[in-house]
């Protein structure tokens, strides 16, 4: 019997062991890649004039043909 009971609690550490470093590998949270401050003026400029047709024409803003911001993870 205790010796069952040992292997269980064993394997409930190394489960626990493992869970603890899967969750240390996941990013935390993704920032934006950092640009130049002309360059983020310019594309931030841009993004205006798009959502200010939007919301005249009460639609849904379309970045599609702006270069998209990329994102990087931080641990």
């Amino acid at each position: 019997m205790r010796h069952s009971s040992k292997a269980k609690v064993l394997q409930r550490i190394a489960a626990l062991e493992q869970s603890r470093t899967r969750k240390t590998n996941k990013p935390i949270a993704l920032f934006p890649e950092r640009t130049l401050v002309e360059h983020w003026g310019r594309h931030a400029a841009a993004m205006q004039i798009i959502l200010k047709q939007n919301v005249i024409e009460a639609t849904p803003p379309d970045y599609g043909e702006l270069r998209v911001v990329k994102l990087i993870p931080h641990t």
